[in-house]
């Protein structure tokens, strides 16, 4: 049956209960706790709907095949013939959301049911398998958590009866094994998450391609979740191993807000973290949701860490609640620093800019019209950002300090006029409007 968007909404959508009484706990205690509770939430939007629906696709298609009817079921459980289907490659910036939008599909279907197999026999039945990697995990491992997942299955009187699980030691027995449960258990799809910590090498790949293809061969489909630079490396292997790993990739980027259901989509996860935060954070969901999307790209895993260290300073300055003053304060703080260089990089990659940043680099061919709008984007709030720094500059100083009190938007002029500590200053000509509004034009390609 056709799961309708409501239904995929209504069933993946998670938002823990509000913080209460988050005065009560030191500060940076509490600012932890803020963070901890905001990365649970998970609202469908339009672009974890349309990979949801992907990998639904896919699933749905390899069980309308594999469980056509009862002869080829019971074939496939006794005598699993596997032919390995090519794998979907998701793929997005690291704090996206891919490991939020696969745990939110767990909750799309019950995670256990029984049918009756005929002969008395009643099976175990289940959509997926979600596992999440950890570091310097191999196939010989997610094997055997696949078997002990499928063994643990509580079965009824007259079910057929398992082995007990045992440690993996040969991979070919257990991948047998791992073929005949999977197909007793109804599994439409196989996903692993965290792909990148297959390896602690960044320059290794061979360990990793062994085990995805490996995975490849339990039956269903394999989702796999990987940041750029793991899938960029994935890219140097043969012909062979790129058709079977990456030619079905599935991206999840983030939101433009030149787009109007990306910019509702933005809101409406403002809006939620405002709510769960109890009080915590005080800004305007409208009016904030371009800059709070500038300085994190609109990355949750970098919004959540701003929305963390605003929150800190905003209790070590004796308030209970962070304002955009106290957010701005922290894009700019020590701490952010990281989170800064990356975001800064990100914007000039948009703009079309060389960078060696491969761990920040989209690893397959962009859309053209989402590529378009991405840059229009960022070129319009560049050449905004310019004309702020030149209105700010003629004014005097009186003049600029009502400015800013007004809520004037002169963001990113702070300090931009600072030398490294003991290089000498050169005389600068006298800025105008005109030579500023040309200097941005010329840096950030736009035409007069």
């Amino acid at each position: 049956m056709e799961l309708s968007d409501g239904v995929v909404e209504a069933r993946t959508r998670f938002t823990p209960s509000p913080l209460l009484n988050l005065d009560a706990y030191p500060a940076y205690e509490a600012a932890n706790l803020l963070w901890n509770t905001l990365r649970e939430i998970f609202i469908l939007t339009p672009r974890t709907l349309k990979v949801i629906r992907r990998i639904i696709a896919e699933a749905s298609a390899y069980s309308g095949q594999a469980y056509s009817d009862q002869k080829v079921f019971k074939s496939r459980l006794y005598n699993p013939v596997v032919d390995p289907l090519p794998a979907i490659c998701l793929t997005g910036p690291a704090g996206v959301g891919k490991s939020t939008l696969l745990k939110a599909m767990s909750r799309l279907f019950d995670e256990t049911d029984q049918i009756d197999a005929g002969g008395g026999h009643r099976l175990p039945m289940r959509t997926f398998f979600y596992y999440k990697v950890y570091r310097g995990c191999r196939d010989a491992q997610i094997l055997q958590a696949f078997i002990e997942s499928c063994l643990a299955l509580t079965l009824k009187e007259g079910s057929i009866n398992e082995p007990q699980s045992e440690t993996v030691k040969s991979v070919t027995k257990a991948l047998a094994l791992a073929q005949r449960l999977a197909s007793r258990d109804g599994i439409a799809a196989v996903i692993l998450d965290e792909l990148q910590f297959l390896t602690q090498s960044t320059a290794a790949n061979t360990a990793v391609t062994k085990t995805l293809l490996e995975m490849t061969y339990l039956g269903p489909p394999l989702v796999f979740a990987s940041n750029y630079d793991m899938v960029h490396r994935l890219k140097n292997r043969g012909q062979q191993d790129r058709d079977r790993l990456l030619s079905r990739h599935v991206p999840l980027l983030p939101e433009m807000l030149a787009i109007p259901e990306d910019f509702q989509a933005w809101k409406a996860y403002l809006e939620e973290c405002i709510v769960i935060s109890g009080g915590s954070l005080a800004f305007n969901p409208e009016n904030d949701a371009e800059p709070l999307h500038c300085y994190t790209f609109g990355l949750r895993r970098k919004l959540l860490d701003l929305f963390r260290i605003a929150y800190g300073h905003a209790r070590l300055q004796g308030r209970y609640a962070a304002t955009m003053q106290d957010i701005e304060w922290a894009y700019c703080s020590g701490e952010y620093c990281e989170h800064r260089v990356d975001v800064e990089e990100l914007i000039s990659i948009q703009l079309g800019r060389p960078s060696s940043r491969k761990d920040l680099i989209f690893p397959f061919e962009m859309d053209a019209e989402e590529t378009q709008i991405r840059m229009e984007e960022q070129e319009a709030r560049h050449f905004e950002k310019v004309t702020d720094q030149a209105t700010a500059a003629s004014l005097s100083p009186a003049e600029k300090r009502s400015y800013v009190a007004a809520g004037g938007t002169v963001k990113g002029a702070k300090g931009s006029g600072r030398k490294p500590s003991g290089e000498k200053r050169k005389k600068a000509p006298p800025r105008t409007l005109e030579s500023l509004l040309e200097g941005g034009r010329k840096r950030y390609g736009q035409e007069g």
